[in-house]
């Protein structure tokens, strides 16, 4: 049975189908931006896998697995992009094993050739609440451009490329580790759903709420900063999009982008806990499983 292929591989071989279609200007990849994504990625696995066994071996040191009134335990989806490292890290901290951290198998996901904190769950036992982090759509998605920039040793995109890469890459979500997959589809298995640009508000409610004591650093980034190496007149935004890129975005991410209006500023209001936001829930995904049944596959 053949090795499966390294990070490096994976994301060079990512790059290589872009440019084989000739809509991208990639002609030298940054290798040592690739490299460090890619070890950084490595270190957060391998510091979970040590962490989690060093205390299995320490008997006066046991995973902390808070419960809620009702005895169920909350446990954390990682939907790409969306400060999912920052979550993991701060719930360990408080002995809390959320996302890359968690080996409960309280959560079962799609096969896919992504990491495993990043798949799309496809089931999860009655016995656990979630909560998972919703960005804006847009922001999202520039989001990730910037950083695929990065790692193609780039300081911009020009419009043409920018619209046919969303387009591509959107119809592609399982490429650069699941980054483009919607995100309704982490959504249905949410209980509780954080808004990424309300978070330290949003998460200081649902730590509240659950009696959990677990507090967020802000101050650092999640992830490698891809605005930084990018220049300074670089703007990338939905209105560098054509009226048909954003249509086409729009139609493919419908879902998230109705979904994140429905978001209140009640964080027990956003998310399957919620009987309106299961029905409202509902009639979106029937929808996206009438225009798109492939995608759900």
């Amino acid at each position: 049975m053949a090795d499966e292929p390294s990070c490096s591989e994976r994301t060079v071989s990512d790059f290589h189908r872009l440019k084989a279609m000739e809509a991208v200007e990639v002609k030298t990849l940054n290798e040592s931006a690739i490299e460090e994504a890619c070890a950084m990625q490595a270190k957060h696995l391998s510091e979970a896998s040590s962490l989690i066994a060093m205390r299995s071996t320490v008997q006066h040191v046991e995973p902390h697995h808070p419960q809620l009134v009702k005895g169920v335990t909350l446990k954390f989806i990682h939907i790409p992009k969306t400060a999912g490292t920052t979550i993991e890290d701060a719930g360990y901290k408080k002995g809390l094993m959320w996302g890359r951290f968690d080996k409960s198998q309280t959560i079962r996901f799609q096969p896919s050739s992504c990491i495993n904190w990043h798949k799309v769950p496809r089931a999860r036992s009655n016995e656990i609440r979630t909560f998972c982090i919703m960005r804006k759509p847009w922001n999202r998605i520039m989001s990730e451009v910037r950083y695929e920039l990065v790692l193609e040793g780039r300081t911009c995109c020009g419009n043409p490329e920018l619209n046919w890469r969303l387009d591509y890459c959107s119809r592609n979500g399982q490429h650069f580790d699941c980054h483009w997959v919607p995100q309704y589809r982490y959504l249905k298995h949410c209980d509780h759903i954080l808004r990424f640009e309300h978070l330290d508000k949003d998460f200081k409610e649902l730590m509240g709420h659950y009696n959990l004591p677990v507090r967020l650093n802000l101050t650092r980034d999640h992830s490698m900063n891809d605005r930084a190496v990018l220049s300074e007149d670089c703007h990338l935004n939905e209105t560098r999009l054509s009226a048909f890129g954003r249509k086409r975005a729009s139609t493919f991410y419908k879902a998230d982008f109705m979904l994140y209006k429905f978001l209140t500023d009640n964080v027990l209001d956003n998310g399957m806990y919620s009987a309106k936001f299961r029905k409202y829930f509902k009639k979106l995904e029937d929808d996206e499983i009438a225009r798109y049944p492939w995608a759900l596959m």
